[in-house]
């Protein structure tokens, strides 16, 4: 079987990827010798190569390309797509997420191979949440334009999705939130559920409970706005009124980050010496802090299924979660984690207060979130239902 992948981020072998394209590496070296795989992305420079059983195509960024590329329909762009679908001659067409202008070939479908999109997220959703944290007002008085250029970037992308999932036959997902909104925005979609493969160090390590000394809440977020930070901030003011001593480390944010310009706006950056913010991370770095780590916070406004969340539940860690998006997916109420309602600090320091004095309970919320996840991102469990979906497409 032939396919033809188009990723939104580079993949693996010239060493550009990073962040959300991570899983994706992942992915390709599980079905890499199952299938005849050609991936194309948009890179530094033009670039085509042949690496490990995998034929690359690579199409060069421009300067900001991801804020001048408008998404809307560009003739001489799809025209280039469609020319490497005619070299290729793939019998499946995948396009991993709806960010890019990809989904354009959509309007030729009709002489075309066989397309599924795979639903990482969905800009018109994440749009209407956007300055859920926020303002537009307080960005401006913050000087903060990053965060309204994505949030214009936003609302010109969506426009494009929205057309982009109206012609869309087949489509995989992940959770149940996903599956809701393609039965409204893809009503004609065929729907596969397929998984994703997480990196290998969140497999090999399992969280335990041999914590002495201070108390260590641990995060992983972003640097958007919906992602939930000042939810973190109002939370430890609230914790540190109980007198809990405790450290909340987070990592993807930096003391300098344009988010914490915003926080300290607000007058909630005040009094934190208990908060540490450690910027990025590798993943070794990020397996270690869920390991010394007596719990996982995830906050953001929303989501479909976050990486962050999922290597947390999947290295067995207990998980608090805002419920948001396909979050509901991941963790059933104080089954496998605590859901609790998005951007609400009071109930999340009364989860983490409810937890950390229950030892027991931490435990056999690790054990079940671990237990869980190991099926749900088992890597020969996912490649069986990506191989399959290609398939019933067929």
């Amino acid at each position: 079987m032939k396919v033809l992948w188009f990723t939104n981020v580079p993949i693996k072998f010239n060493q550009e990827s990073k962040g959300t394209g991570t899983w994706m590496n992942s992915l390709l070296n599980e079905v890499k010798n199952k299938i005849q795989l050609t991936v194309c992305y948009y890179g530094l420079v033009n670039d085509d190569f042949y690496s490990d059983n995998v034929s690359f195509i690579v199409l060069q960024r421009k300067k900001y390309h991801h804020l001048i590329n408008t998404n809307f329909y560009n003739k001489r762009i799809t025209n280039k797509y469609l020319e490497i679908i005619d070299k290729v001659k793939p019998d499946v067409i995948h396009i991993h997420g709806t960010e890019n202008d990809f989904s354009n070939i959509l309007r030729h479908k009709n002489r075309l191979p066989p397309i599924v999109i795979s639903i990482q997220g969905n800009l018109t959703i994440y749009k209407h949440f956007y300055f859920r944290g926020t303002s537009i007002l307080k960005c401006i008085l913050t000087l903060n334009f990053k965060f309204l250029l994505y949030y214009l970037w936003f609302s010109n992308k969506s426009t494009n999705e929205r057309i982009a999932l109206s012609n869309l036959s087949n489509v995989f997902g992940r959770t149940d939130w996903d599956f809701r909104i393609t039965r409204v925005l893809a009503p004609m979609s065929n729907y596969f559920r397929v998984g994703e493969i997480l990196r290998d160090d969140f497999y090999i390590n399992e969280w335990r409970y041999n914590k002495n000394g201070k108390i260590v809440i641990y995060t992983t977020t972003g640097d958007s706005v919906y992602k939930g930070l000042e939810v973190i901030f109002q939370s430890i003011n609230i914790l540190n009124g109980f007198g809990l001593e405790f450290e909340w480390r987070v990592a993807g944010i930096s003391s300098d980050n344009s988010l914490v310009r915003l926080m300290k706006f607000e007058s909630l950056y005040k009094n934190k010496s208990n908060l540490i913010l450690l910027g990025p991370l590798n993943s070794n770095d990020i397996v270690n802090e869920m390991l010394n780590a007596h719990l996982y916070v995830s906050t953001s406004h929303i989501e479909n299924s976050p990486n962050s969340l999922c290597e947390a539940l999947l290295i067995g860690m207990p998980c608090v979660t805002s419920l948001a998006g396909g979050t509901s997916s991941l963790v059933t109420d104080k089954i496998d984690g605590l859901l609790i309602q998005n951007g609400d600090p009071w109930s999340l320091s009364g989860a983490i207060i409810d937890l950390l004095s229950d030892k027991n309970k931490l435990i056999e919320l690790g054990k079940n979130a671990r237990r869980r996840a190991l099926i749900r991102h088992g890597k020969e469990n996912v490649v069986n239902e990506l191989l399959l979906g290609y398939r019933r497409i067929l």
